[in-house]
């Protein structure tokens, strides 16, 4: 017989666990689309991978290390280096495979992290340029 304890705990790691596989998901989703993918078959897809990782996974207790930082793609670093040496959005999309849209997503995204760098070490406006070289 379980204590309302235990209980709770069970239903936190539920809650828990459905947040993770609505993530995998919902970026599963966003990649394809962003690749080209039509809506329904992006979600259909998604679907199956958030499904494969619960049936897979079922009874593993997985951690996931605290200063486990997301690396940008080296991909995606070439890109910008591409990028800031002028190559253009369709040179980049056509190299890489990719849509315009995503070079300008990967590209947006790579900004909006040297911005926060910039701004958590209190670095001016003016001067946040010179962390992209």
């Amino acid at each position: 017989m379980s204590t309302d304890r235990e209980r709770e705990v069970e239903s936190r790691l539920g809650v828990r666990r459905h947040e993770l596989l609505k993530g995998v998901e919902g970026v599963t989703q966003r990649v394809l689309q962003e690749h080209g993918v039509g809506a329904s078959l992006a979600a259909l897809a998604a679907n199956a991978v958030a499904d494969w990782v619960a049936h897979s996974m079922r009874g593993q207790v997985i951690s996931f290390p605290s200063d486990t930082a997301y690396r940008l793609a080296d991909q995606h670093l070439r890109i910008w280096d591409e990028s800031r040496a002028g190559a253009t959005y369709d040179v980049l999309a056509i190299r890489y495979g990719l849509s315009e849209r995503h070079i300008r997503s990967i590209l947006a995204d790579i900004s909006r992290r040297l911005d926060r760098q910039a701004k958590a070490r209190k670095i001016p406006p003016a001067q946040r340029g010179l962390l992209e070289d």
